[in-house]
């Protein structure tokens, strides 16, 4: 393990100097798993519908800064300086704002800068926590899938430990990014899959893992789990499971993100399974197309206290679409 850990440092040490970044090295250099300062995190925001206006979700920008914002301005949420124009808007991502893309600090800056501003105006900005924040937190010593924003790091002069320390405002939004948002009875999580258990050991166990900041616990790193989870969306047997347990939970479906092409809905936005589950991920990210994105506006908040699909619009480069229930079928590729 060390052996590996101190060879992905030399790869991205290189990386970082063939892009001609040595002099900031000292600035990006990766600090190892530190012991990171506890924070007080509920592990789940449990929200009402009926404080907003309307409910925005994304997912998975990737560090794609000009398509996101394009994408935010088209849906009213901000003016051509960034600023929140979006009102009583509770806005949602869920997850991956990092990694790929070569504008992940960009990306992050804009979260922290409307979080601030926001609830101004009555609106709120949850990000929750997806495996690449997950990952990086946990580790960005052996981080490969955190290369690019490392180059990014050193370029820009700002240091890892920055992002890691919650006395800094990058640093507090990231520690602060709950596993999950539950609104009305509907859930919000980066990969959908939630696990088999009760909702108040969920919450519980939430709340102590990103409290205590323990971004390595099986909660988190489980392959087949609430962040990291693939294989599920392909089994029909799988997708009942889960909505047998989010139905036992009182829950009535899902919206995630983490996969571009899941239930064969490559590169959009989509829902199946009756609208019980709701898929983001759009394909913004480099290695998935770098496709301009698209971004899931709901209009009437208080669906979501329903047991049917949240009546829904979906914003991207085309015309508008209303979001309708699909079937589920094999990814092509």
């Amino acid at each position: 393990m060390l052996l590996h850990r101190l060879a992905a440092a030399a790869v991205t040490i290189a990386l970082l100097a063939a892009c001609g970044h040595a002099q900031a090295l000292e600035h990006a250099r990766p600090v190892g798993k530190l012991a990171l300062k506890a924070v007080e995190n509920p592990g789940v925001v449990e929200l009402a519908p009926d404080g907003f206006d309307r409910v925005v979700a994304l997912s998975d920008v990737h560090g794609m800064d000009a398509p996101l914002r394009a994408l935010l301005r088209a849906a009213g949420l901000i003016d051509g300086a960034g600023a929140w124009t979006g009102g009583r808007t509770l806005l949602v991502i869920v997850g991956d704002s990092i990694d790929k893309g070569a504008h992940s600090l960009d990306v992050l800056d804009l979260w922290v800068a409307l979080a601030a501003s926001a609830p101004a105006s009555g609106g709120r900005v949850v990000h929750v926590l997806g495996n690449h924040e997950a990952e990086f937190l946990a580790d960005p010593l052996g981080d490969a899938k955190a290369a690019e924003f490392l180059a990014e790091l050193a370029a820009r002069h700002v240091s890892v430990a920055e992002l890691l320390d919650p006395a800094t405002p990058r640093g507090a939004f990231l520690a602060h990014e709950p596993l999950a948002l539950k609104l009305g009875r509907w859930l919000f999580c980066h990969a959908g899959s939630y696990p088999d258990m009760p909702w108040p050991a969920f919450k519980a166990s939430a709340a102590a893992t990103l409290s205590a900041r323990r971004y390595a616990d099986p909660l988190l790193t489980n392959p087949e789990g609430i962040l990291e989870g693939r294989e599920w969306e392909k089994d029909p047997l799988a997708r009942q499971a889960l909505l047998a347990r989010l139905a036992a939970n009182g829950l009535a479906g899902v919206v995630h993100g983490h996969q571009p092409k899941a239930y064969g809905l490559k590169n959009r936005i989509g829902a199946v399974d009756g609208g019980k589950l709701i898929k983001l991920d759009s394909g913004m990210s480099p290695d998935a197309g770098a496709n301009p994105g698209e971004l899931l506006r709901f209009v009437h908040p208080q669906d979501f206290l329903g047991q049917a699909m949240p009546a829904g619009e979906i914003v991207g480069a085309g015309p508008l679409r209303p979001l309708v229930p699909e079937e589920a079928k094999p990814p092509k590729d």
